[in-house]
């Protein structure tokens, strides 16, 4: 991660991008997995994970989701949401899980906004 700050706004860019529907699911997966790698680094399982994540419709809504699959990260962070925190790892699963319960399905309408830090 070399520019914490950068990174950061180009990441929430590329959700909020997914939100507006300004461009093309094509290109919004581009930007969203461009702002992964960033955020992170271009590390050979960071490659693959990245490679694992589009940008597309499921059912009436659209949003990040499992590449190939009808399946929105948003669905798999509310399941998860619903299960008893793991002994030990309860602090940090629960920010965890309101990060990612802070990016729900998107609408055109939505912007996402971080709750957590």
């Amino acid at each position: 991660m070399s520019d914490a700050p950068f990174t950061r706004e180009q990441f929430l860019e590329a959700l909020n991008g997914i939100a507006g529907g300004r461009t093309t699911a094509q290109q919004l997966t581009r930007n969203l997995r461009r702002a992964l790698l960033d955020f992170g680094s271009e590390a050979p399982d960071n490659l693959n994970c990245a490679g694992q994540v589009e940008v597309g419709p499921v059912g009436s809504e659209i949003g990040p989701k499992i590449t190939g699959r009808d399946v929105l990260f948003s669905d798999i962070a509310h399941a998860l949401d619903s299960e008893p925190l793991p002994e030990g790892h309860c602090h940090v699963y629960s920010c965890a899980a309101r990060k990612c319960t802070a990016s729900p399905c998107f609408t055109p309408q939505q912007s996402w906004h971080p709750t957590c830090p």
